[in-house]
C-alpha cells in the first residue's frame, strides 16, 4: 500500500508494463488503507470521480496491472518489459534539459492550482508565473534559440 501511495503522490510515474502492479491490500487483512486512499483519490482526479476510480483498489485489495493503472491515470508512461530504468532516465533527462527555474515555477503552479483554489485564484497564480517566466533570461534565450533554429544554451 505504501508503494501505491508513493506512486499516487509522485509527479510522474513510469511503470514496467510487463511486471508492475499497484495494490492497496490492507482491506484483505482487516485494515483499510486510509493514507493511500487520500493520495489515490487525488491522483485519480479528486472528488467523487477520483474516489470512484480508487474504490476498486481500496475495497477489494486486488492488484491492478500497469496498463490498468495507466488507463486510470495513476501511471503516466508504460515502459517495455525490462526497460523501466532507461525510459525513466530518458524522461528525467528531458526534464533536466529545461531551465530549472522554469520547471520549479511550473511545478509550484501545478501543485497550488490543483488544491482547492477557485478558478480565479488558479488563473491568478498562472498569470503571475507567466510574467515571471516571460521576464527571465531563460525565456529570452529560449526565444532567440527558437528563431535561430538552435538548442537553447
Amino acid at each position: 500500500a505504501a508503494g501505491c501511495e508513493l506512486a499516487a503522490s509522485a509527479d510522474i510515474v513510469v511503470a514496467d508494463e510487463g511486471t508492475a502492479t499497484f495494490a492497496t491490500p490492507g482491506v484483505r487483512m482487516g485494515l483499510f488503507c486510509h493514507t493511500p486512499a487520500v493520495a489515490l483519490v487525488k491522483a485519480l482526479g479528486g472528488g467523487a470521480a477520483g474516489a470512484r476510480r480508487a474504490a476498486l483498489m481500496l475495497y477489494s485489495g486486488t492488484p491492478v496491472s500497469a496498463s490498468a493503472a495507466a488507463s486510470m491515470g495513476l501511471v503516466h508512461e508504460l515502459a517495455p518489459a525490462g526497460n523501466v530504468a532507461a525510459v525513466a532516465h530518458d524522461l528525467a533527462a528531458a526534464i533536466a534539459s529545461a531551465p530549472p527555474a522554469v520547471v520549479r515555477d511550473g511545478k509550484r503552479v501545478l501543485t497550488e492550482s490543483s488544491r482547492a483554489l477557485s478558478r480565479e485564484e488558479a488563473y491568478r497564480l498562472a498569470r503571475q508565473a507567466m510574467v515571471r517566466g516571460a521576464m527571465s533570461g531563460d525565456a529570452a534565450e529560449g526565444t532567440r534559440a527558437f528563431f535561430e533554429k538552435r538548442p537553447p544554451v
